[in-house]
């Protein structure tokens, strides 16, 4: 190998590093957007404690990064203390992003922690409430 065709091989060598750190920037760069792009979904009761009959509120926001998505289907379900399906609702996200489900407690729900449950896409959120005696 001549002096002139170690010079290419080096410079080629040097070029091919640069090409690769530039690449891990942009593939890093990519991934970063693509994790603050991910959908996110809020979910909230109105209240934290509720008694039976009473009608609680599920509202929340449904969001891709920094903005929020309208139009999505939005599946909601309440499961009671032992895992039995309370409540189950499809809403759509109004123009905002934004939805809100709201369901009566029967008056023979059991007293305990209740938890609900929304999805969306792959975004998924859920809040807990109690429902205390009489």
């Amino acid at each position: 190998m001549s002096q002139d065709d170690a010079i290419i091989i080096e410079l080629g060598l040097k070029e091919l590093a640069v090409l690769v750190v530039v690449g891990v920037l942009l593939v890093g760069s990519a991934y970063s957007l693509v994790e603050s792009s991910r959908p996110s979904m809020a979910v909230v009761t109105d209240k934290g404690e509720y008694r039976a009959g009473d009608v609680v509120a599920v509202r929340g926001v449904l969001r891709g990064g920094w903005a929020t998505l309208p139009g999505v289907d939005v599946g909601v379900d309440v499961r009671g203390p032992s895992s039995e399906i309370l409540w189950i609702d499809h809403v759509i996200t109004d123009s905002d992003g934004s939805y809100i489900s709201s369901f009566r407690i029967p008056e023979t729900a059991l007293g305990g922690d209740y938890t609900v449950h929304v999805s969306a896409y792959i975004a998924k959120g859920s809040a807990r409430f109690r429902v205390v005696g009489p």
